[in-house]
């Protein structure tokens, strides 16, 4: 399958071989600013994208002393 339009996509076997993909690491509290990412990406380019929303967000290093960084993403966000 090929889609044409802003990004061309191609998709083989279930396989993308050609195109983007954003990725997008949500962090503790900023769920808000995620919601602000999305609506930036469809407005610039169209819902014709594949995200990556990763959750996984660990606090390590010098994050588990920042008072804003130093918590795992909860479910709600």
């Amino acid at each position: 399958m090929i889609v044409k339009g802003i990004l061309d996509i191609k998709i083989e076997n279930g396989i993308m071989k050609k195109g983007i993909i954003i990725r997008h690491l949500v962090l503790p509290n900023n769920y808000l600013d995620s919601i602000k990412i999305f609506e930036t990406i469809n407005k610039e380019i169209g819902n014709d994208i594949y995200i990556s929303v990763m959750s996984q967000y660990v606090p390590f290093y010098k994050a588990k002393d920042d008072a804003e960084l130093c918590k795992r993403v909860k479910p709600i966000e």
